[in-house]
């Protein structure tokens, strides 16, 4: 099977958009023409083949081209939030053993100074995009590109002067993401070239269509690329299988529904949160809905009440596309089940893609019938290789099997008759905001730093319109609003922007079960 870059550079003769922004179209010639142009520049300043690069990742066209540059290379990626903080960014690369970040370059004044042993280069934001917004673009972010040594530029960087080996290797590892999906901590997934192609090379099957009947549309990715399902069907696939990836830095509803009916969208990528804030808008009506053909779900967990207004609303447009729900984890790069629009049953995730397999089992590991609740544990070919530097819990989690290898994946579910699964709840605590994990046992341990707190529990406050985040300190402190403050101000340089709750609560004495545990239930019931 190729590398990533191999999957891609096939289409150079393609005369079709690879990448959309900010009303910019990207030719594939001209797209992989700048990945090049990157691989030899980034070669020339010294990255080689199994080097850990940070790649600080808006959805923007340089950083895609950085991405597969790097894998041309055949370095290793960690991908990380845009958001990140200073102090995370540098921890994170110091546990991969990383010395080089590329980040944006509105960034520059919050990394400098943070980043400690480490070198940096920059993307070139302004390139990106159109020629009004290039031109206010120095203007609007003065402040925050002064002092900035122009060379630290990819795009300034010299050419190498000697060719160089291309990667060709697709199982070594490739990709480091984060993800917390098994056992609730944050943790290092490591993933191969290997994983994402075999969810690529069938993206045709998923969507009911022939490889020729996809080549042009165009898939919404809004999803960043630090997440698994955003690298790997919103960007890969797309560029794969000769469509268009659309990328957009942030969500806008607005900004989708006018691509809608401009034609510029043709699939898209959601999380619940996203789906609503369409159907909250008016304009998302009427005959231009026929423009798209499939509306993909997954993230956080929705209400069946949400699909049937999507789909109605489809349905008075005379569109043939219907939200659709997927299932996958980061520990297997991206989507693993799906609801298909031949074959899809809402309240469920869907079937087995190709090259996956799935069983409920008990705690005890003792395989259950359909129907029966229990423990879903998956094998598939698009498997993590390990958790980085862990292999006593990559061993936890993975159980080898008459030459299959199984993923426990900390959830619970139960397979229907027809072979549909129906996913329940997260066994270990994560909870999902925006489609971004969110562990409280990182915001836990930052809040019990401070000596007025005495205990604290996290928890996940699920309304329809906005989930949130809620924090409930156990204090004898008279000084409430300060301490909230002072936790807040702490969890805010620590923790990305979804992470830190909401709402922060200082109580005398948390409620707690017979057997002494904080009863997060009585907390929501208190606090609604």
């Amino acid at each position: 099977m190729p590398t990533l870059y191999q999957a891609i550079e096939v289409n150079h003769c393609f005369k079709g958009t690879a990448l959309s922004f900010e009303g910019k179209k990207i030719s594939y010639s001209t797209f992989i023409d700048n990945v090049d142009i990157f691989a030899s520049k980034l070669y020339a300043y010294g990255v080689r083949k199994n080097q850990v690069v940070t790649l600080v990742s808006p959805n923007v066209p340089e950083t895609i081209y950085t991405f597969y540059a790097l894998n041309k290379i055949g370095a290793i990626v960690l991908v990380v939030h845009p958001l990140i903080p200073p102090m995370v960014l540098n921890e994170a690369m110091e546990s991969v053993e990383s010395k080089l970040v590329i980040f944006p370059d509105i960034k520059y004044l919050d990394f400098k100074n943070s980043l400690k042993d480490k070198d940096y280069l920059l993307l070139n934001i302004k390139s990106d995009l159109n020629l009004l917004k290039s031109a206010l673009y120095p203007l609007i972010y003065k402040s925050k590109l002064k002092n900035i040594s122009k060379d630290k530029y990819i795009y300034r960087l010299p050419l190498s002067r000697e060719s160089f080996e291309i990667n060709k290797d697709d199982y070594k590892p490739s990709v480091y993401l984060r993800s917390g999906g098994t056992t609730g901590n944050s943790k290092t997934v490591v993933l191969n070239d290997k994983a994402f192609n075999n969810i690529a090379f069938q993206c045709h099957k998923i969507l009911g269509f022939s490889q020729k009947e996809v080549e042009g549309k165009k898939m919404m990715a809004v999803l960043p690329i630090f997440h698994g399902f955003g690298l790997a069907m919103g960007v890969h696939s797309p560029l794969v299988n000769r469509a268009t990836s659309a990328l957009m830095i942030s969500f806008s509803a607005k900004k989708v529904v006018k691509k809608i009916k401009k034609n510029e969208l043709s699939f898209l990528l959601l999380i619940p949160y996203m789906a609503r804030k369409l159907l909250e808008r008016k304009d998302f009506k009427g005959t231009k809905l026929k423009n798209l053909t499939h509306a993909f779900m997954g993230g956080d967990k929705a209400d069946l009440k949400l699909f049937s207004e999507f789909n109605e609303r489809m349905e008075k447009a005379n569109s043939k596309c219907r939200l659709l729900e997927g299932y996958g984890m980061t520990e297997t790069a991206s989507v693993n089940f799906v609801n298909k629009l031949d074959s899809y049953k809402i309240g469920t995730v869907g079937k087995p893609i190709e090259g996956v397999k799935a069983r409920i089992v008990d705690d005890e590991g003792k395989v259950l019938e359909c129907g029966f609740e229990g423990n879903i544990e998956i094998s598939t070919n698009t498997m993590m290789l390990e958790y980085l530097n862990d292999s006593e819990l990559t061993k936890e989690v993975i159980e080898i099997e008459n030459n299959d290898s199984w993923l426990k994946t900390g959830d619970i579910g139960k397979i229907d008759k027809d072979g549909y699964l129906i996913f329940i709840r997260r066994k270990k605590e994560m909870f999902k905001i925006a489609g971004i994990n969110v562990f409280p046992s990182d915001i836990n341990r930052i809040a019990l730093t401070f000596e007025d707190v005495k205990d604290c529990a996290t928890v996940f406050v699920s309304n329809d319109k906005h989930p949130y985040v809620a924090l409930f300190l156990e204090s004898e402190t008279k000084n409430k609003v300060e301490l909230a403050q002072l936790v807040k101000k702490e969890l805010c340089s620590e923790l990305i922007k979804y992470s830190v709750p909401e709402k922060i609560i200082v109580l005398y004495k948390l409620p707690r079960t017979n057997v002494g545990k904080v009863d997060k239930n009585a907390l929501l019931n208190l606090y609604n």
